[in-house]
């Protein structure tokens, strides 16, 4: 998918939808108070994310509009709605694939869509980028995770029959030597030793994600709102390498696997597109950058009511309103002049 030139091209290998909370016209637009009155603005939503990887994986959320018009191009600009980095991914992730909206609103905060008014609809663009992988991913990445899980578990049943023995000993005994000796290890068992539920990655100590996942762990800065209008997302997604750079059709490859995370795959884009399409192909290589993997998901909108409390609520400002310009009337002159005389 491509929205103007805005944001690069997409081959998803994941399933990706937006979740609200039900019913629409109680939940989904919160009241809230300023000034005085009541301000009706959208609730930020949830993200069903339908991975086929068994291995945990990690992912950037960016939610942008690149309809915002530009009166000093003429043209339009893109706004960023909403970015959280570095969220756990798997197919075995309980419920399916539900990544809550307090969790993506941990980073850069959510701004509702604000469709200016006098506008055409605005095309709501949320993605799910792949993040560089540690190493390239390749058939036998889902079983050394899987192998890593597993060591990960007898390492920490161990850990802490170890743990309960020093208890057990250290309840026996009155001496303040032996209360001491435990210390590092209980330790160890409440930060390393801890079991870890593979259908819950997102309840992982930060110390054991940065481990266990098979991406890298990216510190993206959060976004300031000053920085938010004219957001370059091709620029962003070149500079954490989520995505390949466009090159001459004789050189069109995956530079350093980053498309599917990183890696020196060496594949070309159109071997890459059709292992993500399953064999179907998509054609002849072109120069525009391609982000292979991840997920995306679109909506539209146009103006409505809540738009003003947007503005005044999470804008902090004065709503934008834009109008076509008057047309020129040619026969304005002649209105009340007779036809024949």
């Amino acid at each position: 998918m491509s929205c103007q030139t805005s944001i690069p091209g997409i081959h998803p290998s994941l399933d990706l939808h937006l979740t609200v909370p039900y019913p629409l016209d109680k939940q989904f637009k919160r009241s809230i108070k300023s000034g005085g009155k009541d301000i009706v603005r959208p609730r930020a939503p949830g993200l069903w994310a339908h991975a086929w990887h068994l291995d945990v994986r990690l992912y950037t959320m960016v939610m942008l509009d690149p309809d915002v018009p530009d009166e000093e191009t003429s043209s339009f600009t893109t706004y960023l709605h909403w970015m959280k980095p570095n969220i756990p991914v798997s197919a075995l992730t309980m419920p399916r694939g539900l990544i809550t909206s307090s969790l993506l609103n941990s980073h850069t905060r959510y701004v509702p869509p604000h469709p200016q008014k006098g506008t055409p609809y605005h095309r709501y663009t949320v993605l799910l980028l792949p993040q560089p992988a540690k190493s390239e991913y390749s058939m036998n990445t889902e079983a050394r995770f899987l192998k890593e899980m597993e060591k990960h578990r007898v390492e920490s049943e161990i850990l802490h029959k170890r743990v309960d023995e020093m208890k057990t000993k250290i309840s026996e005994s009155a001496s303040s030597t032996e209360k001491s000796q435990p210390t590092s290890l209980l330790t160890q068992s409440n930060t390393t030793g801890l079991p870890l539920d593979l259908s819950k990655p997102t309840s992982w100590p930060l110390s054991l994600l940065k481990k266990y996942t098979t991406s890298q762990w990216l510190d993206i800065p959060v976004v300031p709102d000053s920085h938010r209008r004219g957001f370059n997302l091709r620029s962003f997604v070149r500079e954490w390498g989520f995505g390949t750079r466009g090159e001459p059709a004789t050189e069109n490859r995956d530079l350093g696997g980053t498309g599917f995370g990183g890696g020196t795959s060496g594949q070309t884009l159109a071997g890459l597109r059709a292992q993500i399409n399953r064999g179907k192909g998509l054609g002849t290589a072109h120069k525009d950058m391609v982000v292979v993997g991840g997920g995306a998901h679109m909506f539209r909108e146009v103006w409505d009511e809540t738009v003003s409390g947007v503005f005044e609520a999470s804008l902090n400002g004065e709503e934008e309103k834009y109008a076509l310009p008057k047309k020129e009337d040619r026969y304005e002159g002649l209105r009340g002049v007779r036809k024949y005389v």
